[in-house]
């Protein structure tokens, strides 16, 4: 049997694409017999072996913590330009770690997304205790001073001065978390993993991540969970129309722009302007639908068009992508997303703009149809060569499922993680408890009190050069402001409780009405019964009352 490890995952969260990439990987090293745990700011999902942290702050340091949050806000989330609004985070004072009871039973530590969980200052702790650390990136932060995607800009490659996403930037931000990262995280002792040769080859020009460690091992997914399908069956499954050509793609950020959103709807436009798919989707024979948040310049373009939210459980997702006929993604800028790789388990094939990773999985006209970045015209002649084109959507299909099963099960994952796992334990002494233990078993509750420092750079801006009474002052707009999203939300939820109310007493108004009327109808029947001649002659003889 192969050596067992205990690997203990650190992430912001374990759900979002980051975070279900981070817990696929931890469930997928649990079932192939090692020692797996996850420790995460925001628990979303009910998974085995991952626990939410503890966090029980002295007021002082609570206040340093919302004073973070507070600069995030008003510097950061509401003063970027239009270049992108993706995802741009502060290297706030992250949380002290290195004390926890997961972390010293451990005898590996893996970090994944960790932006606002784990800071530089709290990553050279965990360095310093002198355990393995492997690192994967699961988009550009690690190696940028905020950006989540650089938007096509290199200044990563540099110091990241005059970013531009940010507008009003006197502080010079973005220079000044990146040389905060440049020294403070000890990359030296750290193993860096990118999914992709994309991010891969960013993280190798990076002016961080140059002189790393770099390995790359691409996700994996759980291809039992997205089987291929027969799409007649798993469309009636679901109630859909057998016999039409569904459209699918995800939405999780509507508003995002490197998700190409607009550029789909634009290609969709050109598609209604060729006869033949027009002629088709006026017959009802193609409908788009969607997940996450509708698209509403869609559901103008007079194609049949339905938003389904959002789906909880793989069993839905993999129902959808079963019975989906296309997968479209129109990424601008992408690395590896989870939505690609189900959908092409589950013997869908894609059409996607040619970024990031995705070329990566999608092989031109085998796998899908790659289109290039932004060219929504030729993404408009994908669809329709797709749409009618049966013989080629099925053969893609059934090599989308091989590919997957080959190239990007979890369970493949799993083992090229341990195998690197234990290279790097080589020499090392493993965790104080018994090997023969499986499981962690103390600390799950244990509380974290203490924060770790900001780079003095950034801890110069955010607080020093910020006179206390005007600290103050923001902070408790902010609060009140949070008071008043509270209160807001507390209203919604009161007007649905009312809606609710209110149509539950309509079904009743309703019930009751149909019961008059069925009181009326007998009333009018015995009416006319009794106006009848027969019953005048009965009346008359007495044989009945009147």
């Amino acid at each position: 049997m192969a050596e067992r490890f205990r690997i203990i995952h650190l992430a912001a969260t374990d759900a979002g694409g980051l975070g279900r990439s981070a817990a696929r990987l931890h469930e997928g090293i649990l079932a192939i017999g090692q020692d797996s745990s996850m420790l995460v700011r925001q628990k979303k999902r009910s998974a085995k072996e991952t626990f939410q942290t503890k966090i029980d702050l002295a007021p002082d340091l609570a206040e340093k913590e919302f004073a973070a949050e507070v600069f995030q806000r008003w510097y950061l989330d509401h003063n970027r330009t239009p270049v992108s609004n993706s995802l741009f985070t502060l290297n706030e004072a992250g949380l002290a770690l290195e004390t926890h009871p997961l972390i010293l039973d451990a005898d590996v530590i893996h970090l994944h997304s960790v932006a606002r969980f784990l800071s530089p200052g709290s990553i050279a702790r965990l360095a310093a205790i002198g355990k393995p650390i492997v690192w994967t990136l699961h988009d550009m932060r690690p190696l940028t001073g905020g950006c989540h995607f650089s938007a096509g800009c290199v200044g990563f490659t540099a110091n990241c001065a005059r970013c531009p996403q940010v507008d009003w930037d006197p502080y010079f931000i973005t220079e000044a978390q990146l040389a905060d990262q440049r020294e403070t995280i000890p990359t030296a002792k750290i193993t860096f993993v990118a999914p992709t040769e994309w991010l891969a080859q960013k993280a190798r020009v990076s002016s961080l991540l140059k002189n790393a460690r770099l390995e790359v091992i691409p996700y994996g997914i759980e291809t039992n969970s997205f089987p291929s399908r027969w799409k007649p069956q798993a469309k009636g499954h679901l109630g859909l129309e057998t016999s039409t050509l569904h459209l699918l793609f995800v939405a999780n950020r509507l508003g995002e722009m490197r998700k190409g959103f607009e550029n789909l709807a634009h290609a969709i436009e050109l598609c209604l302007a060729r006869p033949d798919f027009k002629a088709k989707a006026d017959k009802g024979e193609i409908a788009l639908i969607s997940l996450g948040h509708p698209h509403p310049r869609l559901a103008t373009l007079g194609i049949p068009y339905v938003c389904l939210g959002f789906l909880d459980s793989d069993e839905e997702m993999s129902q959808l992508y079963g019975a989906a006929d296309l997968f479209l993604l129109p990424s601008l800028e992408e690395n590896l997303p989870n939505t690609l790789l189900e959908a092409m388990s589950s013997g869908t094939p894609p059409i996607a703009f040619a970024t990031g990773g995705v070329p990566e999985i999608v092989v031109q006209d085998q796998t899908g149809k790659l289109v290039t970045p932004g060219a929504d015209a030729d993404f408009a002649a994908a669809i329709e060569t797709l749409i009618l084109d049966e013989g080629l959507r099925q053969t893609m299909g059934e090599n989308c499922r091989k590919t997957i099963q080959e190239q990007f099960d979890n369970k493949l994952e799993a083992q090229r993680y341990t195998k690197l796992y234990a290279e790097l334990m080589t020499g090392r002494p493993r965790s104080a408890r018994s090997a023969e233990t499986f499981g962690f078993v103390r600390g799950k509750d244990y509380p974290v009190t203490k924060l770790s420092p900001m780079g003095a750079r950034l801890q110069q801006i955010c607080t020093d050069s910020l006179p206390r009474p005007l600290q103050k002052m923001v902070a408790a707009a902010e609060q009140q402001n949070r008071a008043n999203e509270t209160d807001l939300i507390e209203l919604k939820n009161l007007l649905g409780v009312q809606q609710n109310a209110i149509q539950e007493l309509q079904s009743e108004l309703d019930e009751q009405r149909g019961v008059l009327r069925k009181h009326e109808t007998t009333i009018l029947h015995q009416n006319q019964i009794l106006g009848s001649s027969a019953i005048k002659m009965l009346r008359q003889l007495k044989l009945i009352k009147k």
